[in-house]
């Protein structure tokens, strides 16, 4: 499953606040579908400049949350953060002791640049 969070964001390239996390979150929650297979969750930052780390924990990190305690078997994945996107999660994530997958996908689903970040 590949999901822009560029599109869900209403196309805006910086992403600040918890309040707007929590709009995405909500919004990519409500068009997730059940599965009964595991699924990687693409969450694809193509596009997005800046993402602050309030923004980030609360979509991110809470969807992640909703993966891990709802009756789904989905696996998020951060895909085409930019640098300055990386870097704030990366900050972030250290801060927490946490760690997130991180990858590039191009057009045709094809993967490179797998890394854990935090």
């Amino acid at each position: 499953m590949h999901i822009s969070i560029f599109e869900l964001a209403g196309q805006k390239s910086i992403l600040t606040g918890s309040l707007a996390g929590r709009k995405v979150l909500s919004d990519l929650i409500a068009g997730i579908h059940p599965v009964a297979e595991a699924e990687i969750v693409y969450l694809d930052f193509a596009g997005i400049d800046v993402a602050t780390s309030s923004f980030l924990r609360e979509c991110v990190v809470g969807f992640r949350d909703f993966a891990r305690n709802g009756a789904t078997n989905l696996y998020p994945v951060i895909a085409n953060a930019s640098a300055a996107v990386t870097e704030e999660l990366e900050f972030f994530a250290k801060q927490r002791a946490d760690v997130f997958w991180s990858c590039k996908c191009d057009a045709e689903g094809n993967l490179s640049n797998i890394s854990l970040v935090g």
